[in-house]
């Protein structure tokens, strides 16, 4: 429990996990550091710290951050509505076609942000690592990957 004490003042937090053991035991929570052959992980149910083997982990769900994503494809949704609604209002009815009341290009903006913010959803979806009948070199890479979604990356 000490070591949670210390990491609480650290700024960056690991990637939150979803771990499901062989026995079909399921650990939830966040990814402190990565040892040689465990997970180090902050126990989101018991608040404890919890060392799981790498040889009992039948799958690894790395939850992913979504809030960035859905923020920048509602950013780039709006502004291509902004561009529909602009290209709407030509006098002659041109380019863009009729003119639009200021409600219709409002939600014109409104709709393309919508659907930026969905596809940022979307684009940020969890990912699953299965470890059964990994070989030994394919499970170094999957601990090397998860160094980096660590809050402590060179935990020794």
């Amino acid at each position: 429990m000490g070591l949670t004490t210390n990491l609480c003042a650290e700024e960056k937090k690991g990637f939150e996990l979803r771990v499901l053991k062989e026995d079909g035991e399921e650990i939830k929570g966040e990814l402190i550091a990565v040892k040689e052959d465990s997970l180090l992980i902050l126990d989101s149910v018991s608040g404890s710290d919890r060392s799981i083997s790498i040889e009992v982990i039948k799958r690894i769900t790395i939850k992913s951050r979504t809030g960035g994503a859905v923020l920048a494809g509602l950013a780039v949704g709006s502004m291509l509505g902004v561009l529909i609604a602009g290209q709407t209002q030509s006098e002659s009815g041109g380019f863009g076609g009729p003119d639009l009341s200021g409600a219709s290009r409002a939600l014109s903006v409104l709709l393309c942000g919508i659907a930026g913010g969905f596809l940022g959803y979307v684009a940020a979806s969890d990912e699953n690592i299965w470890l059964f009948a990994k070989t030994d070199t394919e499970k170094e890479a999957i601990m090397e990957k998860l160094k980096t979604k660590a809050r402590i990356q060179n935990f020794q």
